[in-house]
């Protein structure tokens, strides 16, 4: 806040407050978006390393990619998060009372206790999310792990298979 109150005492319109603190954002979710493209690619590439051989086709292998249309809308969703995240507080900012922010000096304000209960209770609903999220992917890869063990189990060796193709009215 005092940043944004020293930059409006200095000249700067509150819509040019607003838009450096829109652009912020934006270029976050970006960034967000990046690593989550690199991570993806990395997985992708440890997952089709981790596939044995004997268990897949070649062709199933080559199958598991990255789907172009789907990394566009993430990245979407990701710059539509980033300003619905950026909205408020930049409306915030731009309405900072710039005398009562210089009047304070350099003395901090530490908020209301209600604004404190509220971050509390943030925290502990996003530690809760993170929880859920990480038990999630752990069952995710044990059951993984458990679907190949069972691949492993049927035994492939010296089995025929045919096709048989039949007219079609009387079948």
């Amino acid at each position: 806040q005092d940043e944004f109150s020293v930059r409006l005492a200095l000249g700067a319109s509150r819509m040019t407050v607003v838009r450096l603190l829109l652009v912020e954002t934006m270029l976050l979710g970006l960034l967000g978006s990046i690593v989550g493209i690199i991570f993806a690619v990395g997985g992708i590439i440890a997952l089709r390393n981790l596939i044995p051989p004997q268990l897949i086709i070649e062709a199933r292998r080559a199958a598991v990619s990255i789907n172009g249309l789907v990394v566009v809308f993430s990245v979407g969703l990701a710059l539509l998060s980033a300003l619905l995240a950026g909205l408020l507080p930049a409306f915030t900012a731009a309405k900072t009372s710039i005398a009562e922010t210089l009047k304070s000096g350099g003395r901090s304000f530490t908020g209301s206790r209600i604004r404190h209960r509220f971050l509390r209770q943030l925290v502990v609903g996003q530690i809760t999310i993170a929880v859920v999220l990480a038990n999630g992917g752990i069952l995710l890869f044990a059951s993984y792990l458990n679907v190949f063990k069972s691949n492993r189990l049927l035994n492939t060796e010296q089995v025929l298979s045919a096709e048989i193709s039949l007219p079609g009215d009387r079948y």
